[in-house]
């Protein structure tokens, strides 16, 4: 009983990084008080034209997101991308708007050293901080939700999250581009490889999983994604890799989606 209660406090504090955080969905996680995570995540996406928008090539973005840790239960995240336009007959590279998120997880209920039920409400702003060619040159003000429960070597998440556009990028390229209004939904589905028990003390796990994602634009746009994943958490950093496949789009003004590779860390200090 003594090592259960030890492993349970150690994998609290820990939390953070251990719990089944996928790359798409977001996670009613926090950073523990005055603690940071650092994530760097590199998205490729491969478009192809369509009658509306002759374009096709790549878009490679690299995105840096820093969280900190205001209480237990609030954050603070800050995260900018570098963008590598590759798209026609054009090349050319700049910084798109930068994003001020706030986080609250209103809800925790912990059954086990692993198991956890967690809600989490969060919102902030889309800033128009970006190069002339990735900026909306407005703010834009979001708001979301998010669930996670963690059940021995399954976890599920779901988060949904509504973005009131206030402008647009010149060119556009992927959901909320636009000036349409942009509705997130995400749902994530995550099983521990190994270890299939924790021992005493703290290791890494290894997930495999896949998540559902759903971007509805208030032009009708819509894209319906599957995305594979697979993950690998220690105490203390992360390494992720997902790739997306569309099953269902219709987009106008823009080209289509063929596939989305990321691949990124995070870590803890």
């Amino acid at each position: 009983m003594n090592r259960i209660l030890v492993l349970f406090a150690l994998l609290a504090m820990a939390s953070p990084v251990i719990a089944q955080q996928a790359t798409n969905t977001i996670a009613p996680t926090q950073p523990g008080k005055g603690q940071w995570v650092v994530r760097s995540v590199v998205n490729h996406y491969e478009f192809k034209s369509t009658d509306e928008d002759p374009r096709s090539g790549s878009q490679t973005w690299w995105t840096n997101h820093v969280s900190y840790g205001l209480t237990g239960d609030m954050s603070a995240m800050f995260h900018f991308s570098e963008i590598w336009d590759n798209l026609g007959d054009e090349n050319h590279s700049g910084l798109s708007d930068a994003i001020l998120t706030f986080k609250w997880r209103c809800f925790q209920l912990d059954t086990g050293p692993v198991d956890s039920l967690r809600i989490g409400i969060f919102g902030g702003l889309e800033l128009p901080t970006g190069s002339d060619a990735f900026s909306s040159n407005e703010t834009s003000p979001f708001i979301g939700a998010s669930i996670m429960s963690i059940q021995g070597r399954h976890g599920i998440g779901q988060s949904v999250s509504f973005l009131a556009t206030q402008g647009h990028r010149f060119d556009p390229v992927l959901a909320g581009d636009t000036n349409a209004n942009l509705l997130k939904f995400d749902t994530a589905y995550l099983f521990r490889l190994s270890p299939e028990v924790y021992g005493d003390t703290l290791e890494g796990a290894w997930y495999t999983g896949c998540e559902f994602n759903g971007r509805w634009e208030s032009n009708s746009d819509l894209l319906l994604m599957l995305s594979p994943t697979l993950l690998y958490e220690s105490p203390f950093w992360a390494a992720e890799l997902s790739v997306g496949i569309p099953v269902y789009e219709r987009v106008t003004d823009r080209p289509k989606l063929e596939v989305v590779v990321r691949v990124g860390v995070r870590f803890l200090f």
